[in-house]
């Protein structure tokens, strides 16, 4: 409670996205018609909690929620909006960190996900850079020579053949 005085009768409730299934929530918290209530009494000047509520998520996609604590200041009736939180739910087939619905390769474990500067998916998922006896990199999504193993050059400057000259 960040205002003047005391916030009495202070009820928080979290109406439930569509596809959110309620599992649990704690400080007393209570679970109907798809809403869930915390009956948090008088809250003086000052004063503040947590409280959180646990669900699961059905089917992929984003999922949002907002909060609302309704109360009293003196005999007048008032409440405030929390902010709104998003979460992206959703398989990641690579386990890379990344949802798939936002990963450039799906299929192809790949943290960095940049196909114009990333060795192993230059240009496209199925690309990764390689070149005989070098060191490789990725620019402007294609491969290059970064530099030659000690004792090699690239003579022939083709990435292909890679560093194909013994010094």
């Amino acid at each position: 409670n960040s205002g003047l005085s005391v916030a009495s009768q202070a009820v928080l409730t979290d109406t439930l996205a569509p596809g959110v299934s309620f599992v649990s929530a704690t400080g007393g918290g209570t679970f109907a018609s798809g809403t869930v209530t915390w009956n948090l009494g008088s809250v003086g000047k000052s004063q503040g909690g947590t409280v959180s509520v646990t669900v699961s998520l059905s089917t992929a996609g984003t999922y949002t929620n907002r909060a609302r604590l309704s109360y009293l200041v003196g005999l007048n009736p008032t409440s405030v909006d929390s902010n709104t939180t998003s979460v992206l739910y959703g398989p990641d087939t690579d386990s890379d960190g990344i949802l798939d619905s936002v990963d450039n390769c799906p299929t192809v474990y790949n943290p960095a996900q940049d196909l114009t500067s990333d060795p192993l998916t230059c240009g496209s998922c199925a690309n990764a850079c390689s070149a005989p006896q070098a060191t490789v990199g990725c620019q402007s999504s294609s491969c290059v020579i970064a530099g030659c193993t000690s004792g090699r050059s690239n003579c022939d400057g083709l990435f292909s053949s890679g560093c194909e000259y013994s010094n």
